[in-house]
């Protein structure tokens, strides 16, 4: 049987990590205190002063680890050729000239989509890319989303690369975010850039009867407690992006990973939704309706 993660004996630096929360530091100042590195800049940004009065202040948010920092160092063009193949829609990948890197679009989402698609693929996640860099002569693989959203609950990737930073913290494995743009504005857009799993989903393990329904429902029930575990550990959540209370949500059977031979479960993909009705309302029509679950 394919047993989540123990959630218990919290570190000493997750206890921290709630001690400076308490005092109602912001997450990103909270995380720094216990010495998770990574950088942020958060910029507003306006159109025109006559758009200022018209539209809604939008934010550019970016956050990236020591890790992403020294890949780029290495790779000084990487990021300016993975944004001409992304605005290139003819184009589906691209080979450095010395071949330290590769890119590799797996994923671009028409205007026109069916429900199916949605619920297969994720409801926001417009384009996918899978990157390839050598790095210190080992071939590392990167998964590349990028996500648009409407809704007005902090859906972003910003949100999720620091809710994975949390499940961290709480004993969790994840799958390891590098870096995250966010846009907020009218429409929501974002790429979160984070290790490529070969593992499979416990929603794919199911509908490939690798688990038993009875079995499925019983690891479901758990996901669900060790979220609303989290958050009840977890006071005064903010970000520097959003001023909003936040809850850390989405642990789905969609996006956890299962490795079936050492029975481990690994996260991805949670996000800091705002912590209100509306959120409630949201959570609460995709549980009973059990889309994109």
């Amino acid at each position: 049987m394919v047993k989540p993660n123990r959630v218990q004996n919290h570190s000493k630096t997750f206890k921290s990590f709630t001690s400076y929360l308490e005092k109602g530091v912001s997450i990103e100042e909270a995380l720094n205190k216990v010495n998770i590195s990574f950088s942020t800049n958060l910029l507003p940004r306006f159109k025109t002063k006559q758009d200022f009065k018209l539209i809604e202040k939008v934010r550019k948010a970016i956050v990236y680890t020591p890790f992403t920092k020294k890949v780029i160092k290495e790779n000084p063009n990487l990021l300016k050729n993975f944004l001409r193949l992304f605005k290139n829609k003819k184009q589906d990948s691209y080979i450095s000239i010395d071949h330290s890197y590769k890119i590799k679009r797996i994923r671009y989402r028409k205007k026109k989509v069916s429900q199916r698609d949605k619920v297969n693929n994720g409801f926001n996640i417009k384009e996918a890319f899978i990157l390839e860099v050598n790095i210190d002569n080992v071939k590392r693989h990167f998964f590349i989303k990028y996500e648009e959203t409407s809704e007005k609950l902090n859906h972003n990737t910003y949100s999720q690369f620091f809710a994975s930073q949390i499940q961290k913290l709480f004993g969790l494995n994840i799958i390891e975010p590098h870096l995250a743009y966010t846009t907020i504005g009218k429409v929501d857009t974002g790429f979160l850039v984070s290790d490529l799993s070969n593992l499979i989903t416990l929603r794919q393990a199911r509908k490939q009867n690798l688990i038993s329904k009875k079995e499925y429902l019983n690891l479901f029930k758990k996901i669900q407690n060790i979220e609303k575990e989290i958050n009840r550990l977890l006071p005064n959540l903010y970000l520097n992006l959003v001023s909003e209370k936040l809850t850390l949500k989405d642990i789905l059977p969609k996006s956890v990973f299962v490795d079936l031979n050492s029975k481990e479960f690994f996260f991805f993909d949670p996000w800091l939704a705002k912590d209100n009705l509306y959120t409630k309302i949201f959570f609460y029509l995709q549980r009973i309706t059990k889309i994109n679950i």
